[in-house]
């Protein structure tokens, strides 16, 4: 059943398409510009991106900062594991979620060393579903990772993380530790890129949405039969509502910067009693809690108006997101359209831009 809901969602991607690397320069990445309801895509760069935005128009930006989530340790036979931390700060218990690769002989028990600092050890508490284990540490994970952590780069890069990754695998604007992916479409921006936007009038805000390590995960046929995806984290301040609600009033635009911001803000909205009175939010608390949402074909969108993503895998969520809010029919002509034009595809690779009509 999951083969054939997931079957329009398949494209073939030649392998020389997969941005391995990144730009020297952020913002040198292709966009392609997609109108939402009708008229074909076109060309174009991100550094033109301030030419598709309005003044009072609205931009929404992730600021999670991607944690240092991959640590390498020893068992004492010698063997390698590496340690994916899935969280930062501990559970109650004083436990933090990992994933442990390889993970097939590991037990319950035993004592893993860090290695890169002395006198570290990850004790294996429990194992759970889908390669996941409660483990303790002997000191915060939070050290851990700071000493002896890198940023986990996508698996489908194939590749190990290197020097430049670091700073290249977090936004300009990464504020806010806890995601263990990337919000990659906001990768492309550069500190001159946001004065542009500002200079030309467009409300730059930033949401946070603590990005989960479900993002890489295949879906599966639960996650359709509940119609909801792996919990993250997020958060929304009161200056964002405020700007959302001006931004309405004034028949201006909100643009969501990545698929991670869009089911922030939709989710946030799904209130049926917050969706009325958009207009009227100024005496509204921040809103933060932790979403399922999975946005696929039908789905009612209530806040977002444009959309600037990069490209997705074949048959991933993100990529129904996208189709849900342009059309499959009108997304995969683009897919196509940008595999023979030769862009880039996935975390590192060039962009797409959905425009509203005005």
């Amino acid at each position: 059943m999951i083969e054939t809901i997931l079957a329009p969602y398949d494209y073939d991607l030649p392998e020389e398409r997969v941005a391995v690397h990144p730009l020297l320069k952020r913002s040198n990445s292709k966009m392609m510009v997609l109108p939402r309801s009708e008229g074909n895509s076109f060309h174009s760069t991100i550094n033109h991106l301030v030419d598709f935005l309005q003044a009072g128009d609205v931009l929404v930006l992730n600021n999670t900062k991607v944690l240092n989530a991959r640590v390498q340790a020893r068992r004492k036979t010698g063997g390698k594991v590496e340690v994916f931390f899935l969280h930062e700060e501990p559970s109650a218990t004083g436990t933090y979620q990992v994933l442990l690769k390889p993970s097939r002989r590991l037990k319950v028990g035993e004592l893993l060393d860090v290695l890169n600092i002395t006198n570290e050890q990850i004790e294996l508490i429990e194992q759970g579903d889908d390669g996941e284990w409660t483990v303790r540490t002997s000191t915060l994970a939070s050290t851990i990772m700071k000493e002896a952590g890198v940023v986990p780069i996508p698996p489908y890069l194939r590749r190990e993380s290197q020097a430049d990754d670091q700073s290249r695998y977090q936004t300009v604007f990464a504020k806010e530790k806890g995601a263990v992916a990337a919000p990659t479409a906001g990768l492309h921006f550069t500190p001159k890129l946001l004065t542009d936007l500002e200079s030309k009038g467009v409300v730059v805000r930033y949401v946070t949405l603590h990005v989960g390590i479900g993002t890489f995960r295949n879906l599966r046929e639960e996650d359709l039969a509940r119609n909801k995806l792996h919990s993250e984290w997020f958060s929304i301040s009161t200056d964002v509502l405020e700007a959302i609600a001006d931004c309405r009033k004034s028949g201006s635009k909100v643009f969501a910067c990545g698929t991670t911001v869009t089911r922030c803000l939709e989710s946030a909205f799904r209130d049926d009693d917050l969706h009325n009175n958009l207009l009227n939010l100024q005496d509204k608390l921040p809103i933060s809690g932790y979403t399922n949402i999975f946005i696929r074909e039908g789905f009612q969108f209530r806040v977002v108006d444009g959309l600037l993503t990069n490209f997705h895998l074949p048959k991933s969520s993100l990529l129904m997101l996208v189709s849900a809010f342009a059309g499959r029919e009108r997304v995969m002509k683009a897919y196509h359209s940008a595999i023979a034009n030769e862009y880039r595809f996935f975390s590192y690779g060039d962009a797409m831009l959905i425009v509203p009509s005005r």
